[in-house]
C-alpha cells in the first residue's frame, strides 16, 4: 500500500488516539501504528508500532534470536533510508508462526527521532 503525501496527514491523525478506552494500558508516549518495515540479521520484520521509547516488531524468526533483557541491533526503514537502532528486548510473545518482540530503544540515529517529531506536530 502506498500512502500519498496528501493522505499522510490523515493517516497520521487517524493512527493517534488520545482517548484511552477503559481497561487499556496507559502509555507515557504516543504510538505510531503504520506501515513500516525493519530488518534483523537480514530477515524482514514488520513494525507493529513505534514510539520515542520503544518498538514492537513481528517476525518469523524463532524466539531464541531475541534473548530477554539483552540488547539487539536492527534497522528500521524510514523514508527510503535504513536507520540502525539498538534496543533491549523487554518481552516476547510467540505462536507457531510469528514472534512479537517489544524493544526498549537504547540508541537510535537522529532521523528516527526526527521522524517521531514529525508525527506529533
Amino acid at each position: 500500500m502506498t500512502i500519498e503525501a496528501d493522505d499522510f496527514d490523515d493517516f497520521i491523525n487517524e493512527s493517534f488516539n488520545d482517548e484511552k478506552p477503559e481497561g487499556k494500558e496507559r502509555r507515557n508516549s504516543k504510538r505510531f501504528e503504520g506501515l513500516l518495515t525493519a530488518r534483523f540479521q537480514d530477515e524482514q520484520c514488520v513494525v507493529l508500532n513505534v514510539s520515542e521509547n520503544g518498538v514492537m516488531l513481528e517476525t518469523n524468526l524463532p524466539v531464541h534470536f531475541f534473548p530477554l533483557d539483552k540488547t539487539i541491533e536492527f534497522e528500521l526503514r524510514l523514508k527510503e533510508q535504513w536507520i540502525r537502532i539498538k534496543g533491549r528486548v523487554m518481552w516476547i510473545q510467540n505462536d507457531s508462526l510469528h514472534s512479537k518482540i517489544g524493544l526498549f530503544i537504547q540508541e537510535a540515529q537522529d532521523p528516527y527521532f526526527r521522524f517521531l517529531q514529525e508525527l506529533t506536530t
